[in-house]
């Protein structure tokens, strides 16, 4: 921000398997952080959000919010409940005051 001076968005961020609450949570701390102090932050993108099978290529499975099992022919998602519900919680408006 302090070199163009234009709105951020963080884009694409996740982490892998038992990783992931701990990745949002200092994240998302930072995104809090970086509100408070006045910084136009419009958004953060969870990239992927639904995971896919561990064949199709070139990322790690277990990274989504919704994890998905190599096994199940019935491609069943399965939510990642603790960083599901820890979104959910963060999901309320900050006060910037």
């Amino acid at each position: 921000y302090q070199r163009y001076k234009k709105p951020m968005v963080v884009s694409e961020t996740g982490s892998v398997g038992r990783k992931r609450l701990r990745w949002w949570k200092r994240v998302l701390s930072e995104v809090t952080d970086a509100i408070r102090e006045g910084l136009p932050v419009y958004g953060v993108c969870s990239y992927p959000t639904v995971d896919r099978p561990h064949d199709a290529g070139f990322l790690l499975p277990n990274s989504g919010l919704w994890d998905f099992e190599d096994e199940d022919p019935s491609c069943r998602r399965i939510p990642h409940i603790k960083t599901l519900d820890f979104l959910k919680n963060f999901a309320t408006p900050l006060k910037t005051s």
